[in-house]
């Protein structure tokens, strides 16, 4: 009988993943570092998706850390409020596998013991792209240009449903979605010091947290074969926008 491989893998603050073709470690004491390592059928990829991003007086690191454990094919850490930063922070990363392709879904809820806070946060991924498209909500994507220079920065101020990379070579894409719902703003900006290197940040929570509130949002990232990848994008966009709101912590 065929072992069944767990999604994920899990041993004092180190995540091991396992979805279909990608392999990838998380780091729950150092969540801004995202799932990096990563490796599609055992060859490597240059990317760390779904980072958590947080304002420089934050403590999201080990220090932080109240619990972190797995759940089916859900990843769940809790971060406590600082002194800088009066915010708990708890994140689900949930990985499937479809087919030769993965699909990565992380939520993040932010709520406060303080009776008024600013939650604002991002998820962050970094990644080496030839080629990028952009989508609004119709799904039709368009080539995407980036001035390579010193700190090239472009904000995307549309509400663009959807942003793929097509990676190095011909085999692979990967595509980052935020829900339109938990849309604030999004940032793509260029490192002009490493060819194709990009980064992706979507920026949440902009309104004020009162105590007894909790703010969610969604995104979502997908790694898909090269052969029809604005379609399997497209799609999965169109899902993600009719899934049912998330619920828990």
């Amino acid at each position: 009988m065929a072992m069944t491989v767990p999604t994920w893998f899990l041993e004092d603050s180190r995540a091991t993943l396992h979805a279909g073709p990608l392999t990838a470690t998380l780091d729950l004491a150092r969540p801004a570092l995202g799932l990096g390592a990563a490796r599609c059928h055992g060859q490597p990829l240059s990317m760390a998706l779904l980072a958590l991003e947080t304002p420089a007086l934050a403590q999201l690191d080990g220090s932080s850390l109240l619990e972190g454990y797995v759940q089916c094919d859900n990843l769940v850490a809790s971060y406590g409020e600082s002194a800088g930063w009066p915010v708990r922070v708890d994140g689900r990363w949930r990985a499937d596998a479809e087919g030769p392709a993965a699909v990565l879904d992380l939520v993040v809820s932010v709520r406060t013991s303080l009776l008024d806070s600013r939650p604002e946060m991002a998820v962050r991924s970094t990644l080496t792209a030839s080629r990028v498209m952009v989508s609004a909500d119709s799904g039709r994507f368009e080539p995407w240009s980036i001035e390579r220079g010193p700190n090239a920065r472009l904000g995307l101020a549309q509400r663009l449903g959807c942003v793929l990379f097509r990676l190095p070579g011909d085999a692979w894409s990967c595509a980052a979605m935020v829900h339109p719902a938990d849309f604030t703003r999004a940032e793509l900006s260029a490192d002009a010091g490493e060819p194709g290197a990009l980064r992706l940040a979507y920026h949440l929570f902009s309104e004020r947290l009162e105590k007894g509130v909790i703010l969610r949002a969604r995104v979502r990232c997908l790694l898909a074969p090269r052969d029809d990848d604005l379609s399997f994008a497209a799609a999965h966009y169109a899902s993600f926008l009719a899934a049912e709101p998330p619920l828990g912590p």
